[in-house]
C-alpha cells in the first residue's frame, strides 16, 4: 500500500490513468473509482486489490514474550481459523494430493462456500464456553472476520449478532490464494452479504466486484503482506486492547511466517485445523 491503496496483482493492463502513471482494465478502473480516486491520479496496476484507507505507515511489532516484556501496553490478538465449510466437508472425502481433492477446491459449485452443518455444531459448542468465560475469546472487546461468507457465520455464530462486541468485516483478513484461484474463495459483493449479516459492519470492504482474486487472478504474496501491514495498522490505531480475528489457513501460515516470527514469535509454525484459535500478544512500537 505505502501511498496507494492499489498495487499490482496480475491480469492484462487495458486502461490508462489520465496522469499516465500506470494501466488497469476496464473493471479496474471502475473499482478504483468507486474507491475514491480521481480519474488523474496514478493507479499504475494490471489487475488490482483495493483496500480500504489511503495510505499508512505499516508499524514495527514485538509479539509473544517480547511484545510482554516490552510494555504493559501490549495488546492480545486472537486468531481464529473459520469452521469447517461444505467445501472442507467435501475435500476430507479424499486423500491430501489426490487430485480430487483439488477438483473440489477449484469447482464452482463451491463458490464462497458456507459452513457445513460440522462446522456450525462446532461452533455452538465454543459459543457456549464463550457464554461461561471458561474461552480466552470471552475477552474479546472487538471482532473483526473476513468477508467471506464461512467466516462471517463463524464470528456471528461464536460471538452472537448484538452490538457488543462489534463485529467488522475486513477486506485484509481474506484468503491468500498465490498459485491456484479456488472459487470457495472468492467474495461476493457487500449488496448480497448484507441481508445475511446485518449486524455485522463493511465499511472496510469495498462494495464493489472481487478484485482480490478470480480466474486466472491470484494474488502475489507482496500483496497480501500489504494486507496484513493494513490490518496490523488498524489494530494499533484502535483503542481496544483484546481482539477476536476470524480469518483462513493460508493467510494465518503468511502472518505468523511472515510477520509474527520475525518480530519475535516463538510458537511452532504449524497449519491452523478449522475453528483453531492462537493467541497473540502484540506490542506496537511508537
Amino acid at each position: 500500500l505505502g501511498a496507494s491503496v492499489v498495487r499490482r496483482c496480475c491480469g492484462k493492463a487495458k486502461w490508462r490513468a489520465a496522469r499516465g502513471g500506470g494501466t488497469v482494465e476496464e473493471g479496474a478502473a471502475a473499482a478504483a473509482a468507486a474507491a475514491g480516486y480521481e480519474e488523474g491520479e496514478e493507479v499504475c496496476t494490471d489487475g488490482i486489490i483495493i483496500l480500504p484507507g489511503r495510505g499508512h505507515v505499516t508499524p514495527r511489532i514485538r509479539v509473544g514474550d517480547a511484545a510482554a516484556a516490552a510494555t504493559a501496553q501490549f495488546k492480545v490478538i486472537h486468531l481464529v481459523r473459520h469452521a469447517e465449510s461444505v467445501c472442507n466437508e467435501a475435500a476430507k472425502a479424499f486423500p491430501e494430493g489426490d487430485e480430487r481433492r483439488l477438483a473440489v477446491y477449484t469447482d464452482w459449485q463451491h463458490f464462497d462456500s458456507p459452513l457445513s452443518e460440522g462446522g456450525l455444531r462446532d461452533c455452538r459448542q465454543l459459543r457456549e464456553a464463550i457464554a461461561m468465560g471458561t474461552s480466552p475469546l470471552a475477552a474479546a472487546e472487538v471482532v473483526a472476520a473476513s468477508p467471506l461468507t464461512r467466516a462471517l457465520q463463524t464470528a456471528t455464530e461464536l460471538f452472537g449478532q448484538g452490538s457488543m462486541p462489534p463485529l467488522y468485516a475486513q477486506e485484509a483478513l481474506r484468503e491468500f490464494n498465490s498459485s491456484v484461484f479456488h472459487p470457495c474463495d472468492a467474495r461476493r459483493v457487500v449488496s448480497d452479504l448484507q441481508p445475511s449479516f446485518p449486524h455485522v459492519n463493511f465499511a472496510a470492504v469495498p462494495p464493489n466486484m472481487d478484485m482480490l482474486l478470480g480466474p486466472g487472478m491470484v494474488e502475489h504474496p507482496s500483496i497480501c503482506d500489504d494486507r496484513i501491514s493494513w490490518l496490523l495498522a488498524w489494530l494499533k490505531a484502535r483503542p481496544e486492547r483484546c481482539f477476536a480475528l476470524v480469518t483462513h489457513g493460508a493467510f494465518l501460515w503468511r502472518l505468523f511466517e511472515a510477520h509474527l516470527a520475525p518480530a519475535g514469535w516463538a510458537g511452532k509454525l504449524q497449519r491452523f485445523g478449522n475453528l483453531e484459535c492462537q493467541t497473540v500478544p502484540i506490542a506496537f512500537d511508537n
